[in-house]
């Protein structure tokens, strides 16, 4: 954790009366260690995410909104299937995504939640104060002025992993975009206007495998986000990650990784259980 950090963004809460969470964007934001605390990646220091919380939370969350921001990187304001809205801020520097700073959380006027959710969500919804576009007016200044800091901050500290090269930039862009596609060599070099060889060579340069590897390396990472954060089963998993099926995922991932799927889920959950006691 970098103090500085976690301590102004507690001070910034106190001033603005907003909870703030920061998501960093699985495998953007490369981090030579970790810099929030875990209560502040996570948005389930909300009641009204933490009772209830599914896989379609982190779809929203860690997906959804992050390829909105892949397309659009101004500040919006973002809505969940549970009816709950925050300001959301996209951490980006020299067009490289990297994360986002979620501000508030109110409730959609006249939005009715979904069923079936535990009965103490529905009591935390109604104590929410309903959403107003005034919001945005007053409080995304000051928030963008934070997410400026903090990327700055992140720089300074020399944990971004970024380049310099406009090449690199889209080739990541669009394998993050379409990691769940089917995907070829001619693929990634007709999104960035280049020959399939002049492709192979940017990628082999400045990744330093070749696009099969690389491919393959951000698959096995969305798996590693997946198998930590939700109850997705493999299939499931496989699917999102672009991958055929459960079985050539698992195959993949016990060749690449050393352990089952399985066998990384298990210990991931121990040892964050741990880290909560």
């Amino acid at each position: 954790m970098i103090k500085e950090l976690e301590e102004s963004l507690t001070q910034l809460e106190k001033l603005l009366r907003l909870s703030i969470t920061i998501v960093d964007y699985q495998h953007v934001w490369s981090l030579k260690r970790s810099v929030f605390t875990p209560l502040r990646r996570s948005h389930r220091k909300n009641a009204v995410c933490k009772y209830g919380f599914c896989d379609a939370c982190i779809l929203h969350c860690r997906y959804h909104v992050n390829r909105h921001c892949l397309e659009d990187p101004s500040p919006f304001v973002t809505h969940c299937w549970k009816g709950v809205c925050e300001l959301a801020v996209p951490l980006e520097r020299d067009r490289i995504h990297y994360g986002i700073l979620y501000a508030g959380i109110w409730r959609i006027p006249g939005f009715q939640p979904p069923p079936k959710l535990p009965p103490l969500f529905y009591s935390a919804f109604e104590k929410l104060p309903e959403f107003s576009y005034a919001y945005k007016r007053e409080y995304l200044p000051v928030l963008q002025l934070c997410a400026a800091g903090i990327i700055q901050k992140l720089a300074d500290m020399q944990l971004l992993d970024s380049s310099p090269e406009p090449r690199v930039i889209q080739i990541r862009e669009f394998l993050l975009k379409n990691i769940s596609k089917p995907l070829q060599l001619k693929d990634l070099a007709e999104a960035v206007h280049l020959s399939q060889s002049r492709t192979a060579g940017i990628v082999k340069q400045y990744f330093k495998i070749n696009f099969s590897a690389l491919l393959r390396s951000m698959r096995l990472n969305n798996a590693d986000f997946l198998l930590r954060s939700s109850d997705m089963i493999l299939a499931e998993i496989a699917e999102m990650c672009g991958l055929r099926d459960q079985y050539y995922l698992s195959k993949i991932y016990k060749a690449e990784r050393g352990i089952t799927p399985g066998k990384y889920r298990k210990l991931s959950r121990t040892q964050n259980e741990k880290r909560t006691l």
